[in-house]
């Protein structure tokens, strides 16, 4: 059987979705048909972003990267988790993936912002 931090062992990094949804339209609190584990719609921010608060509570050093969009043209975002420590693999690998995506927003610079 493994324990909870064996991908420790054979893995330099964890790759997983950011969130199970894409980000909510602006205005609304939650992504549409959205439920919490008990079925309910969720207002609760930890239902919609459980992939994400481990790690912070683990002191595991994580980055978040725009890796496409949805059907629906909402962002999707790519959690990568590396090992207590070891910001310069997690670093490089978001540089990599980074400097070989496609993807893009559409911003200009001196766009908005």
């Amino acid at each position: 059987m493994r324990t909870p931090g064996s991908w420790k062992r054979n893995f330099d990094l964890l790759a997983m979705p950011a969130t199970p949804v894409t980000v909510p339209p602006v205005g609304m609190d939650v992504s549409a048909g959205h439920t919490s584990k008990k079925g309910h719609t969720s207002r609760n921010p930890v239902d919609w972003s459980y992939y994400t608060y481990p790690f912070n509570l683990s002191g595991h050093p994580c980055v978040f990267l725009p890796i496409g969009l949805a059907s629906k043209g909402m962002p999707v975002g790519l959690q990568l988790v590396a090992r207590r420590g070891d910001e310069r693999t997690l670093l490089a690998a978001a540089a990599a993936i980074t400097r070989t995506s496609r993807f893009d927003f559409g911003l200009q610079p001196g766009g908005p912002g």
